[in-house]
This record gives C-alpha cells, sequence and structure tokens, in this order.
C-alpha cells in the first residue's frame, strides 16, 4: 500500500491534491481519493474528473470509475473517491449497476 500525496493544478483552474493512493490487488485497482479546491467555480462533474485522472496517469477513460463526490458545504473543496481498473471488463463486472449507468449517460451527454 502506497501512499502519495501531491497538488496537481487542472487547466480548468481547478487544483487537485491526491490525498492517498494505493492498488487493492484483490479487486485488481487503483483507488484514489482526491481533494479539489474550485473557488470561484461549480464543483466538477464527473466526466471532468474523469478526463484528468486519465490523462494525468496516462491510462484510457473507460477504466476509471469515479465513485463518489462530495461537496463540503460552504467551501470550495470537494473529495472524490476514483476507481482505475487494469480493464475495463473488471470495471463493468466489479461496480454496480446504478455506477455504471452513471457513467454511461455521461458518455451520452458528450457525444
Amino acid at each position: 500500500m502506497s501512499q502519495q500525496k501531491s497538488k496537481i493544478m487542472m487547466k480548468e483552474g481547478y487544483e487537485i491534491e491526491i490525498a492517498k493512493d494505493w492498488y487493492n490487488s484483490l479487486l485488481n485497482r487503483r483507488e484514489l481519493e482526491i481533494v479539489i479546491m474550485h473557488i470561484g467555480k461549480g464543483t466538477p462533474d464527473r466526466k471532468t474528473i474523469r478526463n484528468f485522472i486519465a490523462k494525468y496517469f496516462n491510462v484510457d477513460i473507460e477504466r476509471i470509475i469515479v465513485k463518489k463526490i462530495e461537496s463540503e458545504f460552504g467551501w470550495c473543496r470537494t473529495k472524490a473517491h476514483v476507481h482505475i481498473y487494469d480493464a475495463p471488463e473488471l470495471a463493468q463486472k466489479i461496480e454496480s449497476p446504478h455506477i455504471i449507468r452513471r457513467h454511461r449517460k455521461e458518455v451520452k451527454k458528450s457525444t
């Protein structure tokens, strides 16, 4: 289990801190806890978070599942829990159906 803490600036003006980064060998996925500062901006959506993670970790966007996004009331800070699977098929097999549907809706909106 590796712990990493680093701050990254996104192009859109978001500041992201990777609070926790570990590999879950039982489920063949990397799990991230990230904190997003978005001063003067709205809470980032799943698509924005997935695109950032895909670029930063150089992985296919289909392997990324944004499990949870929680904004803190009164703060411009959001916490997100993200899974990066070794293969897209694993994500389809392991994640809950409602989580998979959320990500499919996102793909339909962008096309």
